[in-house]
């Protein structure tokens, strides 16, 4: 069976690129605490911005848009 993979990027060749170095600090940076809606990622980034906190850093935290539609109701009226 022969698999195809198709790049995201939409890339023509491979491309090398150098990691960014890590910053020695995080003091005057901004943290950002993204919540992906994933069971528990609420638990876990509240611990996390606890530590965070407790090193005196001060973290935001966003979170992905709803991905479910809403229900329609349906009317009383019946056509």
């Amino acid at each position: 069976m022969n698999q195809i993979l198709y790049d995201p990027t939409g890339e023509t060749k491979s491309v090398f690129r150098k990691p960014q170095s890590l910053p020695t600090n995080l003091r005057d940076k901004k943290v950002m605490l993204f919540d992906i809606g994933k069971p528990r990622s609420k638990e876990f980034l509240d611990y996390f911005e606890e530590n965070l906190r407790q090193k005196g850093l001060v973290p935001k935290r966003a979170q992905n848009p709803p991905t479910q539609k809403p229900l329609l109701r349906k009317s009383s009226t019946s056509w």
